[in-house]
């Protein structure tokens, strides 16, 4: 910050000022022993230099069990230093320093209804860096009850999932059954069968749907 003084006398002494240069102070030197003095100080700050923001909503978590989202936000340029917002409507969400350009938010459970989500980068150089604001993303929590998996511990049985109510109804519903943490290929049906050797069984099962949080649910068998 850049700006000038004008000074007043008071017996005959005069204020000193000392402009300051990058810095939103101006120091002022006097001799205390007079009378008080008064002086009007103008400050001009530079020229802001831009920032541009972005958000994006990611995929649901992997194993998630209720409604969360991880919110992705950018910004250009990427090497200024700062922090991001997160924010659902005017409720602050959490707040994430920059690195390298971005940052990423993984929410608390959503509740039911519809949410907008936006992110706002604060510089940590105000005075020569502008805030800014990304786009807005509108989403509605997706309601329904869990899902339930159900299956015999014999070889050659065959494990359901059944969807229970949908009070909100998936465009898509995905499966994808796993032995210990390692996905068996090809198993992406709302059944299996049991295999020898299989333990550890357990099955997500994701709901998507336009406009929605998607909504995924790691379900476990008895071994």
């Amino acid at each position: 910050v850049q700006g000038t003084c004008t000074t007043a006398e008071t017996s005959g002494v005069t204020i000193t000022t000392n402009q300051s240069t990058g810095e939103d102070t101006v120091a002022m030197e006097w001799d205390q022993s007079a009378a008080p003095l008064k002086a009007s100080c103008t400050l001009t700050a530079p020229p802001q230099t831009a920032t541009t923001s972005t958000l994006k909503v990611d995929s649901t978590p992997a194993g998630a069990q209720l409604s969360v989202v991880n919110l992705r936000a950018a910004v250009s340029p990427a090497n200024v230093q700062g922090n991001f917002e997160f924010y659902d409507g005017d409720k602050l969400l959490g707040t994430l320093a920059n690195a390298g350009g971005e940052a990423t938010y993984t929410s608390s459970p959503i509740i039911s209804g519809l949410h907008t989500f936006t992110a706002k980068f604060k510089p940590a150089d105000f005075w020569t860096q502008a805030s800014s604001t990304s786009n807005a993303i509108a989403l509605s929590a997706m309601t329904a009850k869990n899902p339930k998996v159900a299956c015999a511990k014999s070889v050659g049985s065959t494990c359901r999932v059944t969807l229970g109510s949908l009070i909100t109804k998936p465009s898509t519903v995905l499966y994808q059954w796993y032995k210990g943490t390692k996905a068996i290929k090809g198993a992406k049906q709302a059944t299996y069968v049991r295999r020898k050797g299989d333990t550890k069984l357990s099955v997500v099962v994701t709901f998507k749907k336009t406009g929605f949080v998607t909504r995924a649910w790691t379900l476990k068998l008895a071994s």
